[in-house]
């Protein structure tokens, strides 16, 4: 399933994973868990950039296809991309973002969000039946 080179990368990138989830049930309190959630998210968010990244990196360096359009991987790992990349910043630095700003937050995440659904759509229409 995986390519033999990221095997290393992949296992690493669990153990940080777990070593941050594991750290964060002990950044656990009752009265709220948003850092200890937003610790999870970020090492999530780093992952999902950093793989996606290096599938387009393979895929440019392979290029087997004659035009990416055709592939409904290439709308998946794209949306992905666009939407983690524009929207991690945000989310990590919400609570620093001053009241009268707070609309144009919300609002660069809703336009994500629909670009991340509308390419979701596209990607799907582009799968072929078997």
């Amino acid at each position: 399933l995986f390519k033999e080179k990221y095997k290393l990368l992949i296992y690493f990138g669990l153990t940080i994973l777990l070593a941050a989830y594991s750290y964060s049930f002990f950044l656990w309190k009752d009265d709220g868990s948003l850092f200890s959630h937003g610790l999870n998210k970020t090492f999530i968010s780093i992952i999902v950039i950093l793989f996606s990244t290096l599938w387009f990196k393979d895929l440019f360096k392979t290029l087997e296809e004659e035009t990416l359009w055709k592939l409904p991987n290439f709308y998946f790992i794209s949306a992905i991309l666009l939407y983690y990349s524009s929207t991690m910043l945000l989310f990590l630095l919400s609570s620093v973002i001053r009241d009268e700003f707070i609309d144009n937050f919300w609002l660069i995440n809703v336009i994500a969000t629909f670009l991340l659904r509308i390419i979701l759509t596209s990607g799907t229409c582009k799968m072929k039946y078997n």
